[in-house]
């Protein structure tokens, strides 16, 4: 009944949109037909995906799906895959595998994806994950405008062939590589428009020379910090901006190296970090007097970077950062080039945004309101497919030195 209702609520939309010569056309679209809590596959019909289809696949520019790869059988995938969408322009599609992998399902699913990419070549951003058994993809398509690509599944021979073929590409994430053949630099010149790599280490030091041009770093669930420089051979002096997803070690052990991992010596022109520790310490910072002497620790660990302008702290373990007032009796020590400072503390879900004031005396911390999500203007669309970390970045690093965002 659900899925239905949401038919005649496109249905609805569509229509007024049609009558209203002015109005905004429908340019996003996001489904999930599978639930992460539960691990179950959401029941939405065969009619109810040909109706979706129908209805949108000539206005839709941006296409976000999330699939069961165990129902790769199932007429849902086929409608949607099969289908022309003259006017797409980025697609996020995530496999899950939620429950017994069918081997020959997958292989099916994997070739509907691939003949989609093929009969869609003015994709511009491209976000494709698999489960594991199902086979690699093998990136053989042409896009004639490709900007971003994210691949969870790929070997490493096709993506040095999909980058040689796409050489305007500015920003690709690679989260899945055999461990010794990412060891091997498969890239021994810049790749012309290069600027953005994310990933694991093993698959952003593959690039070898090819770092020369890189500005923004994002190493997503790495284990450990130091695997941030323990495969990097020199320098990276076009860096300007890290992202750190730091997965299973605690938060003492990342402030403690915090000094040596973002010395000048590594990234003599870090400008802005995200840094995100997602293990928690026991007992947690369960009062906001403990996450401020914690984030104390964390710009005393950074003195050592003097570049660094912009720095946004997020710890699973943390809480809300008290007032100004009292922040000003345990902040007295900042980076020395330090303007902007967000914390963030998963367990409220909530950002606290500060400036550093240096107009004399002691520097101190100062309140600014909640930030919001930026839109494209051009588009009128939420800046999400850059997804999350994305969102924390102040500071655009398109130009050299990086300068704020508009």
């Amino acid at each position: 009944m659900w899925w239905k209702a949401l038919v005649t609520l496109l249905k609805t939309i569509i229509a007024a949109q049609t009558a209203a010569a002015k109005s905004t056309v429908m340019k996003l679209f996001a489904i999930e037909s599978f639930d992460h809590y539960s691990h179950m596959t959401r029941c939405i019909s065969e009619s109810v995906w040909k109706e979706i289809t129908e209805l949108l696949s000539s206005r839709i520019e941006h296409l976000v799906l999330q699939f069961c790869a165990k129902d790769a059988n199932c007429d849902a995938h086929r409608i949607v895959l099969e289908a022309h969408w003259p006017r797409l322009r980025s697609l996020h599609l995530q496999l899950f595998p939620g429950g017994t992998d069918i081997i020959s399902g997958q292989r099916y699913l994997s070739r509907m994806v691939e003949n989609f990419l093929t009969r869609h070549p003015r994709i511009q951003a491209l976000r494709i994950s698999a489960v594991p058994s199902m086979p690699a993809y093998t990136l053989s398509q042409s896009f004639v405008n490709l900007k971003r690509a994210e691949f969870s599944k790929v070997t490493v021979s096709h993506i040095e062939a999909f980058l040689r073929q796409h050489p305007e590409i500015a920003d690709i994430s690679i989260q899945a590589l055999d461990r010794q053949v990412a060891k091997v630099h498969l890239f021994h010149q810049p790749i012309s428009q290069l600027r953005t790599l994310r990933g694991s280490s093993l698959g952003v030091y593959m690039f070898g020379e090819a770092l020369e041009r890189i500005s923004f770093l994002d190493f997503s669930r790495i284990k450990d910090l130091r695997d941030i420089i323990l495969l990097k051979s020199a320098p990276l002096p076009r860096v300007t901006c890290i992202n750190a997803h730091i997965e299973r070690e605690e938060i003492g052990d990342v402030i403690a190296q915090l000094g040596h991992c973002f010395q000048p010596s590594h990234f003599p022109n870090l400008a802005e970090l995200v840094l995100c520790c997602a293990s928690d310490e026991h007992p947690i910072d369960s009062d906001s007097i403990s996450s401020a002497k914690r984030l104390r620790l964390i710009l005393l660990g950074l003195a050592l970077s003097t570049t660094l302008r912009a720095l946004h702290v997020e710890y699973y373990g943390g809480a809300e950062l008290p007032t100004d007032k009292v922040l000003a009796v345990h902040m007295t020590q900042f980076p020395p080039a330090v303007e902007y400072l967000a914390w963030h503390a998963p367990i409220t879900n909530k950002t606290q945004y500060y400036r550093i004031l240096r107009m004399r005396g002691t520097p101190k911390l100062q309140s600014l309101p909640s930030s919001r999500l930026r839109v494209d203007t051009k588009t009128g669309l939420w800046n999400q497919f850059g997804g999350i970390a994305d969102g924390k970045i102040i500071l655009d690093h398109s130009f050299f030195p990086p300068r704020l965002l508009a």
